[in-house]
């Protein structure tokens, strides 16, 4: 990240978090954040987010994701949705440089960050999400969705999306953060949250559940896919 920026020490890191955090804190409150254009809007107004998840994300590693990677067949398809500066595809790819990672997001600063962090690896695409559109093309077999569901409008959209991008014996690790709507936790979301974990807990195998009474933060949750599901 030093280098991304220009950075001499970790100092300029901190001081700039610092700074940064000051001014975000205030942020989300200078603009209407109703409509996906508005909500948008603020993840495209500052880059701390990038510093954010860098700092949160440093000691983080996935041996829960990675022993269900198949080591010897090609083609897998791993997909991080809602990627944010790509935490756990950077800790896997060292792991299985063969395999094929696509990063989706919303166009931020923090997804540049990530196209500038894995510039090097050709087996690494960047998806953008349209805005009220959704982006996935392919199938995968495994997808992540964490630290997202509760930032977006149509939290049960998009997991009916992500499951229908999934293939057969395809695997989804997911959270889904139960908070008071406030800031970037939004009431749409909230509003959703259960018949997201119900059609979860209805449709995939269930490997660890989410669970909607879980009220602090509603754990996370593993699913396998074992056949076609009717979505839109």
């Amino acid at each position: 990240m030093k280098t991304y920026y220009g950075w001499k020490s970790d100092q300029q890191f901190y001081r700039a978090y610092a700074k940064r955090l000051k001014i975000v804190s205030t942020l989300w409150y200078q603009k209407p954040r109703k409509t996906e254009k508005q909500i948008r809007s603020f993840y495209q107004e500052t880059d701390y987010a990038v510093l954010r998840q860098m700092l949160h994300h440093k000691n983080n590693c996935f041996p829960e994701i990675a022993r269900y990677i198949p080591k010897n067949r090609k083609g897998i398809w791993f997909c991080e949705y809602g990627c944010g500066v790509a935490p756990v595809t950077s800790w896997l790819l060292p792991h299985f440089p063969n395999i094929n990672f696509s990063l989706v997001d919303i166009d931020t600063p923090t997804l540049k960050f990530a196209k500038w962090r894995f510039r090097e690896n050709p087996n690494v695409e960047i998806i953008k999400v349209p805005l009220n559109n959704l982006p996935l093309k392919r199938k995968y077999d495994l997808i992540t969705c964490f630290e997202v569901l509760e930032h977006v409008t149509e939290p049960f959209k998009i997991i009916r999306h992500i499951v229908k991008h999934l293939k057969i014996g395809g695997m989804l690790f997911v959270d889904f953060i139960a908070d008071e709507a406030g800031d970037e936790n939004l009431a749409q979301s909230q509003a959703q949250r259960d018949e997201t974990i119900d059609f979860l807990n209805s449709n995939l195998k269930i490997v660890w559940p989410l669970d909607k009474n879980w009220k602090k933060d509603g754990g996370f949750g593993q699913y396998v896919k074992l056949k076609d599901i009717k979505v839109n």
